[in-house]
């Protein structure tokens, strides 16, 4: 797959391309084995009953910070760059959507971000352009800011592409099944996918012994996101919930670590409220989001060539927020989330 149709088709293309190519189950298993726990920031569980919902309000919970002792380098600053130009995107884009829903005026909390986080000019400067069109479009309506939020996007896509990291002529589709395949830890998996949405007790009690004594990170994340489909309720199984957050918060890292955040944002959405004018806590689900990207740093300062790992980390910054209007017309785009996270659930509705 080409470049130029990875920036076209978004991050679903992202995700099946851009892979870990020298990865055998084995060598997985054997860097599995070390499991080593990174110092990450403390997630702060939130108020779910009184929270933020003006992103760029409480935009310094969201920055990225270098971990410490890798500030000289470059690799790693180059991607924490990527992650907070992502966080302006979002921030930008989702109280953009407050203002034409609602006329809420965000423009001096975006003026007021400090941008003097980044490393690199171009994406300072990127980032500030955006902001200042964004802001000055809430006081102006004659003002175009779409055009400009599409080309920002575009050059985020384009500046941060992996192939700019690495050689991906020899990536296939195959590959990247194959290096994310989770019988490679789990021997019986296909057994235990076929129990997705089918709410057997005795199944959920085994996995639930099973999340109590595992050893192996990367079986705890299997684990506690083949929980979270266990039931027929699917995205709505909400004692999944602290599973997933002790994964994401564990400060260990999986190549599973993206798909779990993704899980538990799925889960928060359908609980939250799924209309377009429904309160939608995106800083939150991006605390989360950051801690486990965090995790994805520290190891990636550790095993730069581990592809894959550069490309969860790379792929989870780019996700968008939970947005008010997209594909989805009948409410927020957290029913996506639902339908790709959840497909056995997804199915199921359709046919009723």
């Amino acid at each position: 797959m080409s470049k130029t149709t990875i920036i076209i088709v978004g991050v679903v293309a992202i995700v099946s391309s851009i892979c870990f190519v020298s990865c055998a189950s084995n060598s997985r298993k054997v860097q599995s084995s070390a499991q080593i726990k990174y110092d990450v920031p403390k997630y702060i569980e939130p108020d779910w009953g009184n929270f933020e919902i003006q992103n760029t309000q409480c935009i310094q919970n969201q920055w990225m910070p270098i971990p410490d002792g890798m500030s000289q380098d470059s690799f790693i600053t180059k991607l924490v760059d990527e992650y907070n130009a992502c966080v302006v995107w979002h921030s930008v884009k989702s109280d953009m959507e407050m203002f034409w829903r609602w006329e809420c005026y965000t423009d001096s909390a975006m003026l007021s971000m400090d941008l003097s986080i980044f490393n690199d000019d171009l994406a300072r400067e990127k980032a500030q352009q955006l902001i200042k069109i964004s802001a000055a479009g809430q006081r102006d309506s004659t003002i175009d800011v779409v055009s400009p939020m599409n080309e920002y996007v575009f050059w985020l896509s384009d500046y941060y592409y992996i192939g700019h990291f690495f050689n991906t002529d020899s990536l296939t589709d195959e590959v990247y099944w194959a290096a994310t395949d989770k019988a490679n830890w789990i021997d019986n998996y296909a057994s235990m996918e076929e129990k997705r949405g089918q709410s057997d007790s005795i199944y959920q009690q085994q996995l639930l012994t099973m999340l109590d004594t595992a050893t192996d990170f990367n079986v705890y994340c299997i684990l506690a996101i083949e929980y979270a489909h266990s039931s027929i309720d699917g995205p709505h199984m909400t004692e999944a919930l602290p599973y997933l957050v002790k994964a994401l918060t564990a400060g260990i890292y999986s190549p599973m670590l993206r798909e779990a955040w993704r899980t538990w944002r799925a889960i928060m959405t359908s609980e939250m409220g799924q209309s377009k004018d429904s309160d939608i806590p995106n800083a939150e689900y991006n605390q989360l989001r950051m801690i486990s990207c965090y995790t994805m740093l520290c190891y990636i300062h550790d095993n730069p060539k581990d592809w894959l790992a550069v490309n969860n980390y790379l792929v989870t910054a780019y996700q968008d927020n939970i947005c008010r209007y997209g594909t989805y017309m009948f409410g927020n785009q957290g029913m996506m989330d639902r339908i790709e996270m959840f497909p056995e659930w997804t199915k199921r509705v359709l046919n009723e």
